[in-house]
């Protein structure tokens, strides 16, 4: 699929994206200082990235409900300020659904980020969909987890019956356990970006 410059340009900076979550408050602000501050304690390999022999324009589409893009369009930030070769711009999945619709996770689902990288004319070379494999992997045996040694959240599928001090619990265990698995999760969004980065100078 080739991506219009005029899709690409109109899409924000980071710092845009950054600031309106903190503006908006709520979990979600809660979720990104969570992610920044986790980021900030791990090393990351930008080699890869810094060995580019020229910049990459990557697009990402997100929207601010997402807590996988709190989570790692921070990462894919941190690599574009390192190295200097990543020119990222983020724009709203619900409004380019014809991009989104080209890159269905598991050919059904619209899961973002969707982290796109693209070539000078626009083609996109590589993705990333919401997040590693092995991220959802560990993730779900670690919820599985929860749920096993606390009866009284239920089941994942019981959690609207839940009474508001009860998911309030819940959710502290489930932001313990991204916040506990995050410095795995940095790591293999790195090593998936760093492949991605890779097919752009094959």
């Amino acid at each position: 699929m080739q991506i219009s410059n005029d899709v690409f340009t109109s899409g924000e900076p980071y710092a845009a994206f950054h600031d309106r979550i903190m503006a908006g408050g709520g979990i979600m602000q809660d979720m990104l200082v969570a992610s920044e501050q986790g980021l900030a304690e791990q090393a990351i390999d930008s080699a890869p990235f810094k060995a580019l022999p020229k910049t990459v324009r990557v697009l990402v589409l997100s929207e601010d409900w997402c807590g996988d893009c709190t989570d790692n369009i921070p990462i894919l930030n941190r690599l574009a300020e390192e190295s200097g070769r990543l020119d990222v711009r983020i724009v709203s999945r619900d409004a380019h659904l014809d991009i989104m619709d080209a890159f269905l996770k598991y050919d059904k689902f619209r899961a973002i980020p969707l982290i796109l990288f693209l070539d000078d004319e626009g083609n996109v070379i590589g993705s990333l969909k919401e997040r590693p494999e092995a991220v959802t992997e560990l993730r779900a045996k670690k919820r599985a987890e929860i749920y096993e040694e606390h009866p009284e959240f239920g089941t994942q599928e019981t959690y609207a019956t839940l009474d508001e001090e009860t998911r309030a619990a819940l959710s502290e265990h489930l932001m313990a356990m991204r916040n506990e698995t995050r410095p795995f999760a940095i790591g293999e969004v790195v090593r998936e970006l760093s492949k991605i980065s890779g097919q752009a100078v094959s």
